[in-house]
């Protein structure tokens, strides 16, 4: 996987996971965007505790938008492109 994370099934919710950073990208239809929800703990992924992070509106082109997610990524979380 690109940026070095791994996908990782944690109670049946699929992670994408980095060293100790365990994050979820959602879809949040009430404000139609994306949001990353993270944490860097494997218990808080495992309890579901996670924080929000940065919105992503839909409206954007697609492109656009996978490019700002992937430097917002690679900017948390230090990963190599």
């Amino acid at each position: 996987m690109k940026a070095g994370f791994e996908w990782q099934i944690i109670n049946d919710e699929r992670y994408l996971v980095y060293r100790e950073n365990f994050c979820q990208i959602t879809y949040v239809h009430g404000l139609s965007a994306y949001v990353i929800e993270a944490t860097n703990n494997r218990r808080e992924a495992e309890n579901g505790v996670l924080e929000d992070g940065e919105l992503y509106p839909d409206d954007m082109p697609e492109q656009e938008l996978l490019r700002i997610l992937a430097e917002d990524i690679r900017e948390l979380y230090h990963t190599p492109f």
